[in-house]
C-alpha cells in the first residue's frame, strides 16, 4: 500500500475545503423553498440535459446556482451584472421537441438595485416577471406555444411563495 505524503494529504484537504466552500456559498444564495416542485412542472416536461454547450461554460447541474458573470451575462441579456449575486437556474423540455421552458431567479446584492433594474424589464410575450424580498424570478420559454405552460409554473409559485407580479413597460 503506497503511502501518501503530507503534501498530498494537505491539498487534498484544501481541495475538499474549497469544494465544500463552494457548495455551502452556492446553497446559501437562495433558499431550498425556490426550487420548483415536482406538481410545479408541466405535464410531459423533464429537466433539460445538460449540454455540452452549457458543459463547457461550467453548468454542470440543472438546476443550477450560477455566480460567474460571463455565465449570468449570456442568460440574462443586459443585466446590470454589478447588482447580481448570483442566478438560480433551472430549464425543462419536452422529449423531442426543441424549445425550452424554464426559471430563473435573479438574487440582488440589495432591494434598491433590484428596484433599479425591474425598471428596466420590458415586457415579452413568452416571460412573466415576479420579486420576492431581493429575487427576480423570471418564468420563460423560447416558444410562444408554451404560454399555458408558462402560466402553469407561474401561478403556482406565485400562490405557493406568495410573490408579486412586476408589471413593466410594453415592448
Amino acid at each position: 500500500m503506497k503511502r501518501l505524503g503530507l503534501s498530498t494529504i494537505l491539498i487534498c484537504t484544501i481541495i475538499t475545503c474549497v469544494a465544500q466552500s463552494n457548495k455551502i456559498k452556492n446553497s446559501t444564495l437562495f433558499p431550498n423553498t425556490f426550487e420548483l416542485l415536482a406538481s410545479e412542472i408541466p405535464s410531459g416536461f423533464v429537466i433539460q440535459p445538460i449540454s455540452q454547450e452549457a458543459k463547457s461554460m461550467g453548468i454542470t447541474s440543472n438546476p443550477a446556482v450560477v455566480t460567474d458573470a460571463n455565465i449570468i451575462s449570456s442568460i440574462y441579456d443586459g443585466v446590470n451584472i454589478q447588482a447580481v449575486s448570483g442566478v438560480l437556474m433551472a430549464m425543462y423540455v419536452q422529449p423531442h421537441h426543441d424549445q425550452e421552458l424554464g426559471v430563473y431567479i435573479v438574487g440582488y446584492k440589495s432591494l434598491p438595485l433590484l428596484k433599479n433594474e425591474i425598471r428596466k424589464l420590458t415586457a415579452k410575450l413568452d416571460r412573466r416577471y415576479f420579486t420576492k424580498d431581493k429575487y427576480l424570478f423570471i418564468i420563460w420559454s423560447d416558444a410562444g406555444s408554451y404560454k399555458q405552460q408558462v402560466n402553469f409554473i407561474a401561478e403556482r409559485l406565485k400562490r405557493r411563495l406568495n410573490l408579486v407580479e412586476v408589471k413593466v413597460l410594453k415592448q
